[in-house]
């Protein structure tokens, strides 16, 4: 087996167990992003969308449907009853 550079052979007993767990502690896996940073990417964001034409930022808006009437809606009651039951 290959030893990944910096980290020798691991599978060695010389390797302590606190070194083998505390090993990667200085590696950064996630860190907070500085409110300013967050306010940029926004800003930049909205800048560059302003700038695509007026049809993609409208908003589509669905075809109403009408109602169902009282005999469709005791159907349909009917229907959930017997799937519920079932």
């Amino acid at each position: 087996m290959k030893a990944m550079e910096g980290f020798g052979d691991l599978t060695s007993s010389s390797v302590s167990y606190e070194k083998f767990v505390t090993m990667a502690d200085n590696v950064v896996v996630c860190g907070e992003q500085p409110d300013a940073e967050t306010v940029a990417e926004v800003v930049s964001s909205r800048v560059q969308s302003n700038g695509s034409s007026d049809k993609e930022n409208e908003l589509t808006e669905l075809p109403v449907q009408p109602l169902p009437t009282s005999v469709e809606t005791m159907e349909y009651t009917h229907e959930l009853q017997r799937f519920f039951e079932a």
